[in-house]
């Protein structure tokens, strides 16, 4: 998938640039019109993605945690190669 970071930004971008079409489309009344209803469902996908992203990396920690494999502080550090 690349970068992980990358994504979160990506997708965090595409939901304020497809809120903002939203929002505006609203304050014009032409919230009904095909190209605004495609934008919201895309919208929708990208939060779904984002809340699957999220609690996917919770999840992940947990388990890391839980095996123990790493600790919290660690996952949570700045520094390369800190276990």
């Amino acid at each position: 998938m690349g970068d992980p970071l990358a994504f979160i930004v990506g997708m965090f971008s595409h939901m304020a640039l497809s809120g903002t079409v939203c929002y505006v489309a609203g304050t014009y009344g032409v919230q009904k019109t095909l190209p605004v209803l495609l934008v919201i469902e895309l919208h929708g996908l990208f939060a779904n993605l984002v809340w699957a992203y999220l609690i996917g990396h919770v999840a992940m920690a947990s388990i890391h945690k839980i095996s123990g494999d790493m600790r919290i502080e660690a996952m949570w550090s700045l520094e390369s190669g800190k276990n």
